[in-house]
């Protein structure tokens, strides 16, 4: 809204259906007359423009679930750069599939370009292979508008030598000669700060035996585990796996926020109450006596 030199932020409230579609459109938090008008028509013409939302699932049936979108005003793209948006219209996505037309298999096909990415430059320090340690470093770092990333940060790692690893992974990105593809916001791209969880894991003969006889096993865990709404404001919607008895909130700082045992073994997925929780990005721990996986998510209120 440069023309009316409108800066600040929207919140929209809607409702995705069980059907995928959005409906229920209304402005929760004001801005200008102008400003709401315009993010009214860009959510209202989601069901056209972008497609159909993934339901949230309760007790494995799709469900309508009200979702709160945070939606900046800046002046121009360098008051963007210098505050990136915690959430996007669209999302950001890894180079290599902008030939696919269909949105959401041009998302799944990024999201896998940037897991061989990161398992094919990782490598498991030996020191923590001697050491059998594992678990989850969590990176966060800004993709800006012109898809260069920067501003890398570990927020939470089982150790130096692997802190160190995941940054030397981000620097590599960092190198590579295709950038990624912005988010995007009014149909304009713009900077956006971006989590992502790694999970180091040993395999089994690697833990008795210091010689390393097959590679270590390095996932992104947001491969399998989703979160719904995401940003959030009440509660979320987080998809788990077989024998998962635990689930666990931490802040960016590692800080536990939430823990929620599971009390059915035949649900696919379990909704967690996250009203006390303040405004910001947290990551969500699913945790079975087997493997734990984790997905990044943010709470507007």
């Amino acid at each position: 809204m440069k023309k009316a030199d409108i800066e600040g932020m929207v919140v929209v409230k809607f409702t995705v259906g069980a059907d995928g579609l959005v409906k229920n459109v209304s402005i929760s938090k004001s801005l200008q007359p102008d400003a709401d008008e315009a993010v009214l028509r860009i959510v209202k013409g989601m069901n056209t423009k972008v497609g159909h939302w993934q339901p949230a699932i309760k007790e494995g049936k799709a469900v309508d679930a009200e979702l709160c979108l945070p939606v900046k005003f800046a002046l121009d793209s360098t008051t963007i750069n210098k505050e990136p948006l915690q959430y996007a219209e669209e999302l950001p996505r890894f180079p290599g599939c902008e030939h696919i037309t269909d949105v959401q298999e041009r998302s799944v096909c990024a999201t896998e370009k940037l897991y061989q990415f990161i398992s094919y430059n990782i490598k498991y320090p030996k020191e923590d292979r001697d050491n059998n340690i594992e678990g989850h470093v969590i990176v966060q770092f800004v993709i800006g508008a012109d898809g260069s990333i920067s501003s890398f940060n570990v927020l939470r790692a089982p150790s130096e030598g692997l802190k160190q690893e995941a940054l030397r992974v981000m620097n590599a990105m960092d190198a590579m000669p295709d950038k990624w593809i912005p988010a995007r916001n009014e149909g304009k791209a713009v900077a956006m700060t971006f989590t992502l969880p790694i999970k180091f894991k040993l395999q089994d003969e690697q833990k008795s035996n210091p010689i390393e006889s097959k590679a270590p096993e390095v996932l992104v865990s947001n491969a399998t585990i989703k979160v719904i709404p995401n940003p959030a404001q009440e509660s979320i919607t987080v998809s788990i796996f077989k024998d998962t008895h635990t689930l666990k909130i931490f802040d960016t700082a590692g800080k536990l926020m939430i823990t929620q045992k599971v009390t059915s073994d035949s649900t696919t997925s379990e909704t967690m109450n996250i009203s006390a929780l303040k405004p910001g990005q947290y990551i969500v721990q699913v945790i079975s006596d087997k493997e734990s996986l984790s997905a990044a998510f943010a709470v507007v209120k």
